[in-house]
């Protein structure tokens, strides 16, 4: 994986961000389950949408089917329990993955796209909920640890505020 990372970083130096997107592109639709593991197994300092937005955003699509996966460690399952505690700390995460929820809304007939969206919304919504239930039972017991949870906050409140 470091290696894919190290020649990832080299194209796109060489070639420009256009390009990586491109090649990541290809490299979705003959490599499916690969790039759910790619994302999956990246270092946890290495956010999937800080880093990899390009390649996370085509795979936005497979949430359709989310709800009728019943497999608890499948790879869909698992690749959105890791954005989702990425998006606990991390708004640039938080404002990539709105962005291409945004972009799907524009550029597809919305009769297509819509179910797709409902989908990702009533996600980000039980996220979002369990999150603030988390923060204020934390409150609520004294656990509650400013320097340890006010980026946990800030997160949070953006990701509400980005709602309206």
């Amino acid at each position: 994986m470091q290696r894919f990372l190290r020649i990832k970083q080299g194209i796109q130096r060489t070639f420009g961000t256009l390009f990586i997107s491109l090649l990541l592109f290809g490299l979705f639709v003959l490599r499916f389950s690969d790039a759910f593991n790619f994302l999956i197994d990246l270092p946890s300092e290495d956010h999937i949408w800080c880093g990899s937005w390009e390649l996370m955003g085509p795979l936005l699509e497979t949430f359709y089917n989310y709800s009728t996966d019943e497999s608890n460690d499948s790879p869909l399952k698992l690749l959105w329990k890791r954005m989702s505690v990425e998006m606990r700390k991390c708004t640039l995460c938080i404002s990539q993955h709105h962005q291409a929820q945004d972009m799907y809304s524009m550029e597809y007939d919305s009769s297509s796209i819509s179910p797709l969206l409902s989908v990702l919304r009533s996600l980000d919504e039980e996220r979002v909920g369990q999150h603030l239930k988390e923060i204020n039972a934390r409150l609520a017991g004294g656990e509650y640890i400013p320097e340890r949870d006010n980026a946990e906050v800030v997160s949070v409140m953006f990701e509400v505020f980005m709602s309206f």
